[in-house]
């Protein structure tokens, strides 16, 4: 565990260095600069990462997905903030690339200390197959190996992306030591975090503020800890505030896409670049639209109002924000896919609109509780602000501004479509929107401390920090491989570990290793869990092999059970009735048509939760950890 974590650590160095430098070739391209002269670290490695992934994305995929709608922002930066961002010396350059080794070694370690919920670490799984499926077939949707299973043509849909080409990319040549799941769980993860701290720093040394560049990264990690979800979520609710990047890791990215316009929000006056890089958030993360695009517009018009805009300059910046939501809108309307749409619970969004007005009283509520309970984020920043922040950094009262403004959008959009499956992840970008200020106004409170309060300061921190994840912590076994320490945590018992670890290196060569699952047990997973698609009865053993195919064997009578509640499968059902085995299952002899499968589609073993004598094939019982 140890010396694959070092491992990970030396390659997540090189990567940072790779991408600071095709980041610092474009930029000074852009500026027309010399060519090696050294640029700010975080925008190095920032627009790097963006030129890699979009131009990998868009290879891959023959010009069909979403990050070539990426040109529109980055050619509106490209004159108005690109030329302009800051040389630094090389030393200086390369000290900031050396930070990064602690910091990722430190993130790296609690990604195997601190596991997400067990349905996170479910969700987690599926994205490493969506991210394997990218780079394997080029189409960018969330079917990942199920396009091969499925009839109906399969097109783009929606989805974060980003993180997922990411993971694949470096997946590539790394496959032969690790599985694409436990480097998105242990190395891609951790990398952004890593970055995230790496573009705080930059933020606080770029305003001056870096006289204790030791002590303000301990802040900065340590603020990264700190969980207030259990203290804000003080009553029960059907929707919770979440805003940590140990709450879900999709909020890693909603962090990293914030950086870049704080940073040039709290620089001075560019108000058009803040706008250029918050609408390349969407093209990152689809979940983050509503909310973003909303927000912009409110806060063009908020600045605008306060003739911190002039006219043209605000008829710019609704003009890239009309045209990236646009061009996102008409991209999925040109490439959508029929089976996305038959998938869709086939809601018309003039029935959402009616459910909407027909909930309306209920929906008023969760608007006011929701904002609410959100606000309690911000009353430290906002009083910080004014008290403290405003004559030095008076931009922060105006990103305090702009995170309300998020934070409202996105509960707002989730309410009106409140039936609408995840609708209520819309709200989540403002969630962290507001906790990110909380964040920057610590730490430029920090900045008027002495030392000997500073030194208390962090001590509280790490305090909070430590007392909100003590009950979440897993110590591993050091001696045991990350692989066998993840699924150890998963509930699986060492004889079991050793049978999977067993047949997976005996089927080593074969692509893709087809595997069964079939669940006995109606309390083995839960309704949602019976989507083949979404989950796969032991699909976490993907942490040690890639190409594996978890393929369904459950019969309908054991997989749908509850005849009096079908519509709590209908979701499950709506997919699972699309595959081959339950398209043409034979209820009249069950055995026979099971058997008749795993010969035919040349099934290797079978991950089941019972002893199941009747079956041709190999079984692996394990217990569900749900």
């Amino acid at each position: 565990m140890i010396i694959q974590t070092v491992f990970l650590t030396s390659i997540a160095v090189i990567l940072i260095f790779l991408c600071a430098v095709i980041g610092n070739l474009f930029i000074n391209l852009i500026a027309r600069d010399k060519i090696l002269t050294p640029k700010d670290i975080f925008f190095s490695t920032y627009w790097g990462i963006i030129l890699i992934v979009s131009s990998v994305a868009i290879y891959a995929t023959n010009i069909s997905t979403v990050f070539i709608v990426i040109i529109i922002p980055t050619a509106f930066l490209s004159l108005y903030h690109i030329p302009s961002i800051k040389s630094i010396s090389a030393k200086s350059w390369y000290k900031n690339i050396c930070i990064t080794i602690p910091i990722f070694l430190i993130f790296s370690l609690v990604s195997q200390l601190l596991p997400y919920s067990w349905s996170i670490e479910n969700d987690i799984n599926f994205y490493s197959q969506v991210s394997q499926s990218l780079i394997n077939s080029g189409i960018e949707n969330t079917f990942h190996y199920f396009n091969e299973y499925i009839d109906d043509s399969v097109g783009n849909n929606a989805y974060h992306y980003f993180e997922l080409w990411f993971n694949g990319i470096i997946s590539l040549p790394l496959e032969r030591y690790f599985s694409n799941l436990l480097l998105l769980k242990h190395f891609t993860y951790p990398f952004f975090i890593t970055l995230i701290a790496i573009g705080l720093f930059s933020i606080i040394t770029n305003l001056a503020l870096s006289s204790q560049n030791l002590f303000s990264l301990l802040l900065i990690v340590s603020l990264l800890f700190v969980n207030l979800s259990s203290l804000i979520n003080f009553e029960n609710t059907a929707w919770d505030i979440l805003h940590s990047v140990f709450d879900r890791p999709n909020f890693i990215f909603y962090f990293y896409g914030l950086i870049p316009a704080t940073y040039v929000f709290m620089q001075g006056e560019n108000y058009s670049a803040f706008f250029g890089y918050i609408v390349i958030l969407p093209i990152l993360s689809i979940t983050t639209a509503p909310s973003i695009f909303l927000s912009a517009i409110l806060f063009a018009f908020y600045l605008r109002t306060n003739k911190l805009l002039m006219p043209k300059q605000f008829l710019k910046i609704v003009g890239v924000i009309s045209a990236v939501a646009g061009s996102i809108v008409c991209f999925y309307g040109i490439t959508g896919s029929s089976v996305d749409s038959q998938l869709s619970q086939g809601a018309s969004m003039s029935n959402l609109l009616h459910t909407a007005i027909q909930l309306w009283k209920a929906i008023i509520q969760q608007i006011v509780i929701l904002s609410f309970k959100s606000l309690v984020l911000l009353i430290i920043p906002l009083g910080i602000g004014v008290f403290l922040i405003k004559n030095n950094y008076p931009n922060f009262i105006h990103l305090a501004v702009f995170a309300l403004l998020t934070n409202f959008s996105g509960i707002l959009v989730f309410q009106v479509l409140p039936t609408t499956t995840n609708t209520y992840q819309f709200a989540y970008m403002g969630y962290v929107t507001i906790f990110l200020v909380l964040i920057l106004s610590i730490l430029l409170v920090s900045s008027f401390f002495s030392i000997r309060q500073n030194i208390l300061l962090l001590t509280t921190i790490l305090t909070l920090a430590i007392i909100f994840n003590a009950n979440n912590f897993r110590l591993p076994e050091w001696s045991k491989s990350i692989e066998d320490n993840f699924i150890s945590l998963r509930g699986y018992e060492s004889n079991t570990i050793q049978e999977i670890k067993s047949e997976l290196t005996y089927h080593k060569e074969k692509h893709p290793k087809k595997i069964g699952f079939l669940i006995v047990k109606e309390r083995t997973i839960s309704p949602n869990h019976k989507h083949s698609l979404t989950y796969q009865y032991g699909n976490e053993i993907l942490i040690y092999m890639n190409n594996m195919h978890f393929l369904p064997l459950t019969p309908p009578e054991l997989l749908y059970q509850d005849s009096n509640q079908t519509s709590k499968y209908e979701r499950a059902k709506g997919f699972n009735d699309k595959l081959t085995f339950y398209k043409h299952f034979d209820s009249t002899n069950s055995t026979g048509y099971i058997n008749q499968f795993i010969k035919d589609e040349n099934i290797l073993f079978i991950i089941t939760d019972s002893v199941l004598p009747y079956l041709d094939q190999k079984l692996i019982t394990i217990a569900s950890d749900e």
